[in-house]
Formats: C-alpha cells, structure tokens, sequence
C-alpha cells in the first residue's frame, strides 16, 4: 500500500476523532434551553422515510432489482411486497 494512503487514513481518523471531541464539548458546555411555564408550545414534527431500497416483484430493465423478482435469489413476491408495504405504512 502507497505511504499517502497510508498517511491519508491517518488523517482521516484524527479528524474524525477531533470531530467528535469537538462535538461532545459543546454538548457539556451548550446551555440547555428553557422554557416558560406561562407560554403555550406547539410540537410539530416532519417524517421522512427512505424507500429507496423498496422493490416491487416487476423486474426493470433500467434497474438492477433482478434479485426481487420472483424468480430471484430473495424470491420476492406478491405476499413479502405487500407485508413490507403494511409495515411501512405502520412504522410512518
């Protein structure tokens, strides 16, 4: 293995590790916030859920989903698609 790599792994790993030791510095010295009792608050939340890796059991020439047709390696079909769409819609 070329030293640079070499030496640029090293790099890599110590500015990760100063990185993470900047990041649990302000953790302990950032103020925590506040808040008033006399006001009201409003929660809101935005859900993201990434089905990038969501395959349907139609294989696409475009695509390389050949292992989630039926006739794949994972054999995905109609019953695994539509429990993992099930669950999806549960767990959002």
């Amino acid at each position: 293995m070329p030293i640079f790599l070499i030496f640029g792994q090293f790099l890599i790993m110590k500015n990760r590790n100063i990185l993470v030791l900047i990041f649990l510095l302000l953790e302990i010295i950032a103020p925590a916030q506040t808040l008033q009792k006399d006001k009201n608050y409003y929660l809101s939340a935005i859900g993201f859920w990434n089905v990038e890796n969501l395959y349907d059991t139609l294989n696409d020439q475009w695509k390389n989903d050949e292992d989630f047709t039926p006739v794949g390696i994972y054999a995905w079909n109609g019953s695994r698609y539509r429990t993992k769409i099930e669950h999806l819609s549960d767990a959002i």
